[in-house]
């Protein structure tokens, strides 16, 4: 919403792969301050977010950029009606390595990694890109998450689409 009284904020965040880091995501829209002296900051950059917007409004203004103005962005995109899925995730311990595995669903399906996350709810991505089927990633036993901690499948094709498996919870090596 956009306030005639009360100042605006724009936060431009994207969950494409090539939007989560300065060096590939361009500043979408801004003016440069002509004016040197005692502007207020009225933009920021925040690398720490990888991609994900800010669950805490303070720790989203990390690294203020006093020279430039922000301005209204809207990013156009086709219209995506493709569906893909993720199923039949399987983890293994394989002597000194761990390997995972799923089935992907869909047409153009572009990449596929593996996630993992501490409380099935903060996830990160722990494998490379694959980029054809089969699916099967294969990691040092050391980067396998401990028991009790989650692993997913995750794949998207081309329009960005995203699926992802149901989160499967790493057992006790015992069972």
């Amino acid at each position: 919403m956009v306030s005639f009284t009360k100042p605006n904020y724009l936060i431009i965040w994207s969950p494409t792969e090539a939007f989560v880091k300065t060096s590939s995501a361009p500043i979408l829209a801004a003016a440069t301050d002509d004016e040197s002296g005692s502007r207020e900051v009225a933009a920021w950059n925040n690398r720490s977010i990888s991609g994900v917007p800010p669950r805490n409004p303070e720790g989203a203004l990390e690294t203020p950029i006093p020279t430039i103005y922000p301005a209204l962005a809207i990013k156009l995109t086709p219209p995506n009606t493709s569906e893909i899925s993720v199923s039949e995730f399987l983890l293994e311990r394989a002597g000194k390595r761990c390997v995972a595995r799923f089935s992907v669903w869909g047409e153009n399906i572009a990449q596929a990694w593996v996630e993992r996350s501490k409380d099935s709810l903060d996830w990160e991505r722990v494998t490379r890109l694959r980029r054809k089927q089969p699916f099967i990633f294969t990691f040092a036993a050391d980067k396998c998450p401990p028991p009790g901690e989650f692993l997913r499948g995750a794949a998207s094709d081309e329009l960005g689409t995203t699926a992802m498996s149901d989160s499967f919870e790493v057992p006790n090596a015992a069972q």
